[in-house]
């Protein structure tokens, strides 16, 4: 499979969710909802792994890729455990809506090491990002400063809540943090990126930067959809199709990864 048909992949799948929004009876929108949010992650988790193990053993990059495809497994891991026994239930004596929220800060963590590790790969791998240092600090510091004014009202709300004694809210605790930290490793990891344009690894590092960029819009609309009544299910349609693309997009970079170190020495159809 071709680069270009690999990157439209995300497209394809994010249309084909809006088509069945449209074409599904509007009692059949929770199910499909439920249904993309765990296919999204299914796809993303097997699109890391993937990538991680077209790696050597001990690899750094097939660390990078590997704690990315945790992050996913978890966060499916979790949904299903909320959705067959409910998060009222108990398991071995821990509430289902506790070890939910630990879950979800262990994935959190995880997709935080990740992208972390791969934001380094650049001077691991002895590149020069592009433009001055004064620029790329800038640009650092507005990606910084996005995820911070996206999700950092959330964490506050959440955090006290939290300390309050709500241990459901430490599942809002850990995605905010991980939100604010991931979204703000945008910069590097885009500017990574930059530096390879013109050769086949600019595929992978591109559609990691999508997969960030989709996951900013998801946090941005999830912050707004509160604030517009009467269009609700418009605000969640277009936040769980941001979710489809940053999740596909995943997929998509796992495969272009793996692409560029197993496929044909000879690009003609990139």
């Amino acid at each position: 499979m071709s680069y270009r048909k690999i990157a439209s992949f995300p497209l394809v799948w994010a249309a084909l969710f809006v088509a069945l929004v449209f074409v599904l009876p509007p009692e059949s929108r929770k199910s499909l909802f439920v249904a993309q949010n765990e296919t999204s992650k299914g796809l993303a988790t097997i699109g890391c792994f993937l990538a991680a193990y077209a790696f050597e053993r001990g690899a750094y990059m097939r660390r990078a890729w590997s704690f990315n495809a945790w992050c996913y497994l978890l966060l499916l891991s979790r949904d299903l455990l909320m959705n067959t026994i409910g998060p009222e239930a108990s398991l071995l004596g821990v509430k289902i809506v506790a070890l939910s929220g630990f879950i979800v800060f262990a994935a959190n963590l995880s997709s935080c090491i990740g992208v972390a590790l791969l934001a380094r790969a650049w001077s691991i791998a002895g590149l020069e990002l592009p433009g001055s240092k004064a620029a790329r600090i800038l640009v650092m510091l507005v990606a910084a400063g996005l995820a911070v004014g996206i999700s950092g009202s959330d964490l506050l709300v959440d955090s006290r809540a939290l300390l309050g004694g709500d241990l459901g809210s430490m599942h809002s605790v850990g995605s905010d943090l991980g939100d604010i930290f991931g979204l703000a490793l945008i910069a590097p990891v885009l500017l990574t990126a930059i530096a390879m344009r013109g050769g086949v690894l600019t595929w992978p590092w591109a559609l990691l930067t999508a997969s960030l960029i989709f996951w900013l819009l998801y946090d941005a609309v999830s912050v707004i959809e509160h604030s517009l009544p009467g269009h609700e299910v418009a605000a969640r349609v277009v936040r769980e199709t941001f979710r489809a693309l940053a999740c596909a997009a995943e997929f998509a970079a796992g495969l272009a990864q793996r692409r560029v170190l197993t496929g044909p020495a000879n690009d003609d159809e990139a």
